[in-house]
């Protein structure tokens, strides 16, 4: 895991989304007994974890396809062979 917490991990590090959904994960499937344990494991920010899991905060890639006005053309969306 990276050395930057908070706002500045969420901005500067690609795999933050991930640990944020493993340390969710963890939570619901009894690994961790609250969320702020499953934060300091993961190093994610423990008001992020108790927005994203009651529904409050979202990511950034749910939030820009939540505010997506069009659909994709499904030309763009076929997966090709290589």
């Amino acid at each position: 895991m990276g050395c930057c917490w908070g706002k500045l991990a969420a901005s500067t590090d690609p795999e933050y989304e991930s640990w944020i959904q493993a340390a969710l994960a963890d939570v619901a499937n009894g690994m961790h007994k609250n969320i702020t344990r499953a934060a300091k494991a993961y190093k994610v920010a423990r008001q992020t974890l108790k927005d994203r899991s009651s529904g409050l905060h979202m990511s950034v890639k749910d939030y820009c396809t939540s505010r997506q006005i069009l659909n994709p053309h499904p030309y763009f969306t076929q997966q090709y062979p290589p």
